[in-house]
């Protein structure tokens, strides 16, 4: 034994002499493309210096881990050291075939090999995995890359990345075990992922993707504590695929728990301020003993807290719930505690993301300046002025520390969006014919915040023309102001029962401020020139004393008073509205107009169901002993109006002619329900069901011509169903409507249609 250790130790030494001696020359072999100089920088030893042989083996390492070889061979002869290497070949092209589904851009910038850059396996490897990787994502799990290497001179390649695409793996089933308070299909519809029908050839939910998994059993765990269960728990979510793996089976073993409700409810403040009075938080605590618990009503109490704190000059406050069960009564017990903070004032405020719109259409958006005290209140409102621009995606102002404890920034990130959209509309009248519309619309000019309309709409006996700008704020100053431009054209047509001729041509201009966040006053000045010509011999006698040329000259004011939670899409909340025009400041027409409109949504259900109220009235009233005009008079029916009734459909008509003459006071309102059809969020699917109410009267004619008009106070009324879907063209809606009440004069029309793009 003693002689084996003695020849190990000689065998150690022997090798550690071989490996000390001095390298005075260094040859290098094999090199095409790489300077010697590089080969040479990855090396520990040096020429006339001892090495070790740690020094070369770390040396052989670093060569390898270079990645500009695919072989190192390094022998030692006498003094030199021989260095022989086999270069990695450079990639000349990197190729996709067989990709239809996922396109060759994506894939690009998925790998990491790129052309010129230096080919090895193990990099190779790396970016087939990576593609697969990105197919999973699209959901075709079956996918198969294999890579394929054409050899070219000077030692380059061009890597040819071969893939079999295969079907997108589809979720057959989505079962449930352990749930008896829901149905499969009240949970199943909570989900993101959705089982494969045939009508989800528009959306991806039906795809398997794993990192849904995670997103789902989260909303289900919502969807349980928001209703009582406060205890429910995701035992096991597990996952089949099909031997083809093109259908995948989702199992969820849940269990509910029991049913809970809200117990006992304390404050606790460690916040240091005489002025916070616990007495108003709990007032905003909407968690209310014996109620059934609900996780989001704790959330909106805390939320409420937060906002009341803040609008006090706190800015980063915690408020943690301390929650406990008692499962013995089933209450849950709350205790919301306050932590400490101190009053803080804005910093800097930071806008990103704007390329198109300046910063100061922005900017003028906001309630409060820098260095004023931090207001959330504030902040929530300048947050809603900036989505309501409808300039960008829905945005956040999010606050942010500094290295000064009093100070905040403001960050406001945005992402533009287009602002500039084409309306089609069409339909058909059965006193004009078939009608379209063209609408376009920029409500974002140049990126100043500025709004242009064009509208043009044409049918067999109307021709309409309308112009529009409007520049938000006048002069730098929260003033706006602007014109309107317009032509409006109606032939007569013996056929459509039209015995005259009117064309109004005419301008506006305008301007409004606001009196309060809300209330917003808005005066206005309008000229139009009104011809009536080519009246039919078999007109009535009044219309007759009509023909020529009036002229209006208009002033008004009106009030608007909007707390909705957002002015393009709104979902909660109401506008109000009151105008009243004068007509004699010049011209030949003397008349008092009102109107007056309103609309209420309220959310039924989160913001997927809205009850929408919408009422609208109106009345016109000659002066110095004059009969109001056909031009001035309201009309109603139509879209917008009573659905179900054709366009100017409702109220005064001749007996003899069947011509609409219009009236001098109408009033319309309408209840709708809009909701989803179940056919997923992403879709943009959307149904509504819907009730019309109003009437049109007071003809206001010659006394001699009475017995010649109908005119009837009678309520006209109409339900209906529309179907809408939000394509990436822009919406697209459908109604059906039938009458439910009507006269015997009135012109009835039971579809429109109407479509509206972006770009």
């Amino acid at each position: 034994m003693i002689y084996r250790r003695i020849l190990f130790i000689l065998v150690v030494l022997l090798s550690s002499s071989a490996y000390s001696q001095v390298i005075n020359n260094i040859v290098i072999k094999g090199t095409e493309r790489i300077e010697d100089s590089t080969v040479k920088s990855y090396l520990d030893i040096t020429p006339g210096v001892n090495f070790t042989s740690e020094q070369l083996d770390s040396s052989i390492k670093k060569l390898y881990a270079s990645k500009l070889f695919h072989r190192v061979n390094i022998t030692i002869v006498g003094n030199t050291l021989n260095i022989k290497v086999i270069e990695n070949p450079k990639i000349n092209l990197v190729v996709f075939e067989g990709n239809s589904k996922v396109k060759t851009n994506d894939l690009e910038a998925e790998i990491s090999l790129k052309p010129r850059s230096i080919y090895t396996r193990h990099k190779v490897q790396e970016d087939v995995n990576r593609i697969i990787d990105l197919y999973n994502k699209n959901g075709r799990f079956s996918a198969k890359v294999t890579p394929q290497i054409i050899a070219l001179p000077q030692n380059r390649v061009d890597l040819v990345f071969k893939i079999e695409e295969g079907p997108v793996a589809k979720i057959e089933k989505i079962v449930f075990i352990g749930n008896k308070a829901f149905s499969t299909n009240a949970l199943q519809s909570e989900l993101s992922s959705k089982e494969s029908r045939w009508y989800m050839f528009l959306s991806s939910s039906d795809q398997f993707n794993p990192s849904r998994i995670e997103y789902d059993r989260e909303l289900l765990t919502r969807f349980y504590q928001s209703r009582g269960y406060a205890d429910f728990k995701i035992i096991s979510v597990v996952t089949n695929v099909s031997l083809k793996k093109e259908d995948f089976y989702i199992t969820y073993t849940l269990d509910e728990g029991k049913k809970y409700s809200f117990g006992e409810v304390r404050l606790s403040s460690r916040l240091k301020s005489d002025s916070l009075d616990l007495k108003e938080l709990e007032e905003v605590i909407i968690t209310k003993t014996s109620s059934t618990y609900d996780i989001r009503k704790v959330e909106k109490s805390i939320d409420n807290m937060i906002k009341k704190i803040n609008d006090q000059g706190f800015a980063f406050v915690d408020i943690y719930p301390e929650i406990s069960l008692d499962e013995s009564k089933s209450l849950v017990n709350i205790k919301y505690n306050i932590g400490e903070s101190r009053r803080v004032y804005i910093g800097k405020i930071n806008i990103k993301g704007n390329v198109r719109t300046s910063d100061k259409v922005i900017r003028r958006e906001f309630r409060l300046s820098e260095g004023d005290p931090y207001n959330s209140t504030k902040i929530q409102r300048s947050d809603k002025n900036i989505n309501n621009l409808n300039f960008f995606e829905p945005t956040s102002i999010n606050t942010a520390r500094t290295d000064e404890s009093d100070r905040v920034d403001l960050d406001v990130k945005v992402q533009e969006k287009s602002t500039a959209s084409l309306t089609f509309a069409g339909g058909y009248s059965t006193n004009d014919g078939p009608v379209g519309k063209v609408g376009f619309n920029e409500t974002n000019l140049f990126g100043n915040g500025q709004n242009l309309d064009l509208a043009f709409a044409r049918s067999d006996n109307r021709l309409d023309l309308d112009l529009g700008f409007t520049e938000p704020y006048l002069f730098g100053k929260p003033i706006s102001g602007g014109f309107d431009l317009f032509s409006h054209e109606t032939s007569s047509n013996s056929s459509q029962n039209r015995n005259f001729q009117q064309r109004t041509n005419g301008g506006a201009l305008r301007s409004g401020y606001s009196i309060t966040e809300n209330l917003r006053h808005n005066v206005h000045y309008r000229f139009s020139v009104t011809d009536i010509s080519n009246i039919s011999s078999s007109a009535a006698s009044w219309v007759k004393d009509q023909e020529g040329r009036n002229t209006n000259s208009i002033v008004g004011q009106g009030f608007t008073y909007d707390r909705r939670n957002n002015a393009h899409s709104p979902t909660e909340g109401y506008l109000l509205g009151v105008t009243q025009d004068f007509s004699g400041v010049g011209g030949n027409t003397y008349f008092i107009r009102h109107t007056g409109k309103a609309r209420y949504y309220y959310p039924v259900i989160n913001d997927d169901v809205i009850l929408i109220f919408a009422g609208e009235a109106g009345n016109i009233k000659g002066l110095r002993d004059q009969d109001i005009k056909i031009g001035n008079k309201f009309f109603l029916g139509g879209s917008g109006s009573v659905r179900g009734f054709d366009f100017n459909g409702v109220g005064p008509r001749t007996k003899d002619t069947g011509e609409p003459v219009g009236g001098t006071t109408f009033y319309s309102g309408t209840v709708e329900l809009k909701f989803p059809l179940g056919f997923g969020k992403e879709l943009g699917i959307f149904g509504a069901t819907f009730v019309d109410a109003g009437s049109l009267f007071g003809a206001d004619v010659p006394i001699d011509q009475e017995d010649n008009i109908w005119d009837s106070k009678k309520i006209r009324s109409s339900c209906g169903v529309g179907v809408g879907l939000i394509t990436p063209m822009g919406p697209i809606r459908v109604n059906y409507t039938a009458p439910i009440s009507k006269t015997s004069f009135d012109e009835t029309k039971m579809f429109d249609i109407e479509f509206k793009t972006t770009f």
